[in-house]
């Protein structure tokens, strides 16, 4: 999924507003035509980054649809938009994958839910090894960003390996980075 640059500005202008938006607002307020932020709105609806309501005004006729950014609820992908920018190729394909939901019950039929882990995170080029439970991921990725924000990509890869399990486990982020890796412990449900 790569956005557009009015994409980007809608995206980011939701973003810092936090409230229901008509095209109206968000084309006056990014000096674009209202069909540009409509067709804008449309896209990001449809990648899931923006939720779209009816507003009602007690009128008759067609009723007004607003717009919010989902990403304000959840700090990790606002912080994963605001990094893409400066993310390397293999980054950016982890970032979007997991934004994007493609980890969605990856590993719904896999017998041992740790080893099915660490071959799907071996399989992203992310180096993991498994100790009962417990998995140490190699912190490699999301280094070279000149913004990093700590802890970010022990973030991201908690997300990611929730996504992969779905239901079947929950994934907690351990309270330190030992030796350049984070610990996600897994529980089965």
């Amino acid at each position: 999924m790569k956005l557009s640059d009015i994409q980007k500005s809608v995206l980011s202008f939701l973003q810092e507003r936090e409230e229901w938006t008509s095209i109206v607002e968000i084309a006056d307020s990014l000096f674009v035509h209202p069909n540009s932020a409509r067709s804008a709105t449309t896209k990001l609806t449809n990648y899931g980054l923006i939720e779209r309501n009816q507003q009602r005004d007690g009128y008759k006729g067609r009723p007004t649809f607003v717009f919010r950014a989902r990403t304000t609820r959840f700090n990790v992908l606002h912080d994963a938009f605001r990094l893409i920018e400066h993310a390397s190729e293999n980054e950016k394909n982890i970032i979007e994958s997991l934004i994007s939901g493609i980890y969605e019950n990856i590993l719904r039929d896999e017998h041992d839910i740790v080893k099915g882990l660490v071959r799907f995170f071996r399989d992203q080029n992310i180096n993991t090894k498994s100790h009962h439970n417990t998995l140490e991921i190699e912190l490699a990725h999301f280094h070279d960003i000149e913004t990093e924000i700590p802890g970010f990509t022990s973030r991201v890869y908690r997300l990611i390996a929730q996504q992969a399990v779905g239901t079947r486990a929950a994934i907690t982020l351990g309270p330190n980075y030992l030796n350049g890796e984070c610990s996600l412990t897994v529980k089965p449900l």
